[in-house]
């Protein structure tokens, strides 16, 4: 399953590079190739850029989904302090509960 997420980033990635490529070079910013004054190759290349970028989008979200989620803590120490466990029968603690006065 790795090797089907790491591919398909490095298809989209080249994709996305030979895309911008194709479209440079069909717009003639790039001299000197073969593709130079081709209108095809600049259509070709946005439908590849954007082919890339998709790629690109699923691998990411393949990865993040084979990703293990992290853990909740469990330690009491560990918890936030409006989480920490109370006795039993006595409301959970307040951020904005007013702090008692001592007479």
């Amino acid at each position: 399953m790795v090797t089907r997420v790491w591919g398909t980033l490095t298809l989209g990635l080249l994709g996305f590079v030979l895309g911008a490529l194709w479209i440079f070079e069909g717009l003639e910013m790039i001299p000197g190739s073969s593709v130079t004054k081709g209108p095809a190759w600049s259509i070709a290349g946005a439908i590849l850029l954007v082919g890339g970028l998709i790629a690109m989008v699923a691998g990411v979200r393949l990865r993040s989904r084979l990703r293990p989620p992290t853990p909740a803590p469990t330690a009491p120490d560990l918890l936030p302090i409006t989480e920490q466990p109370t006795a039993v029968g006595l409301p959970p603690i307040r951020e904005d509960a007013p702090l008692p006065t001592w007479r």
